[in-house]
């Protein structure tokens, strides 16, 4: 608890001291023009648009250079897919490649640093041929990927304002291919811009499980008052969950936590809150009191959690489907 306090106080205060500005800019085959932009402390670019792709080939960066120069193909980045068309070839969600992408920053030498949300569900990350920053551990075959979803900060250094990323990815673990943002700017730029979303994440996990420590309390106090306490696992289910999603603050605690223990954590948090919020909503509400409803959400529910449980993660994402389409 006294750890806890201590990450709440530092990050309210990093918070407090002002925020990033984050600028969108789109690629166009593969090149992202930044020229003319400022590298300061306060501004980030969301790296979106094309880059371009290789699907089931690890490119080298550097002894592979022509093979990448003569990349056509690309994908639009953030992307999310099931079957994907490339080209003239149908692409599933499960496999590996390259991304490639080519950054004109027309800046003299300057560090700067490059920020992952994730990718589904391991990647290495170069630049100008340099590892940078990895997540879990790439493979082309399912027994050889270590999948992690951790956002990482890579640092370019000193460049000459031409930089060339290059990211090889894998995904055996996931029902959905996922590419989400990358980030690009100043070293301290791209800490501050770190260090407030993680902020805002653990503001959110702490003024949510104080409301669930209250109505809990309530609970306590006032036993027939069963509302306060579904509102109060609501909370503490939610509060939960923040710490898994945007920019998963749950790795800075733990940060060894196995993947399939992550996902498996953040999908009951999310079959909790479901059901927390149909009984919550049916003792508070008695127009809304249906008991047949209730009974579907929580048999649901307590067989989505068992499922979640005891099954590896790839067969838990396709019920979490079925349990959107029937609920």
């Amino acid at each position: 608890m006294k750890r806890l306090f201590l990450y709440i106080t530092f990050y309210i205060i990093i918070l407090m001291t002002g925020c990033t500005k984050v600028n969108i800019y789109n690629a166009h085959d593969g090149t992202l023009d930044l020229s003319g932009q400022t590298f300061d402390d306060n501004t980030v670019y969301k790296m979106r648009g094309e880059w371009k792709i290789a699907w089931n080939q690890f490119l080298d960066p550097v002894k592979d250079l022509q093979k990448i120069k003569d990349l056509d193909t690309c994908v639009v980045v953030p992307h999310t897919w099931s079957r994907l068309q490339l080209d003239d070839t149908s692409i599933g969600n499960q496999g590996f490649g390259t991304l490639v992408l080519d950054i004109d920053t027309g800046i003299e030498p300057v560090s700067l640093a490059v920020k992952s949300t994730y990718i589904t569900s391991a990647f290495d990350m170069y630049a100008n041929g340099t590892l940078i920053a990895s997540n879990g551990n790439i493979g082309e075959t399912p027994n050889s990927v270590r999948a992690m979803w951790h956002p990482v900060v890579g640092t370019i250094g000193e460049n000459n304002g031409k930089i060339q990323l290059v990211i090889h990815f894998s995904n055996f673990n996931h029902r959905r291919f996922v590419i989400k943002d990358f980030y690009i700017g100043s070293e301290s730029a791209i800490s501050n811009h770190k260090n407030n979303r993680l902020a805002m994440d653990l503001i959110a996990f702490g003024s949510i499980f104080i409301m669930g420590l209250y109505h809990f309390m309530i609970y306590i106090l006032r036993r027939r008052d069963s509302a306060s306490l579904f509102f109060s696992l609501l909370c503490f289910s939610y509060a939960g969950r923040t710490l898994m999603v945007g920019d998963r603050f749950v790795y800075e605690i733990f940060p060894d936590i196995p993947w399939e223990l992550f996902m498996k954590l953040a999908y009951i948090t999310f079959y909790i809150t479901a059901v927390s919020i149909v009984l919550f909503v049916q003792r508070t509400f008695s127009t809304f009191n249906h008991t047949y409803v209730k009974k579907l959400m929580v048999a649901s529910t307590s067989i989505a959690v068992v499922s979640t449980v005891i099954l590896p993660h790839v067969y838990s994402t396709y019920y979490l489907c079925l349990l959107n389409l029937c609920c």
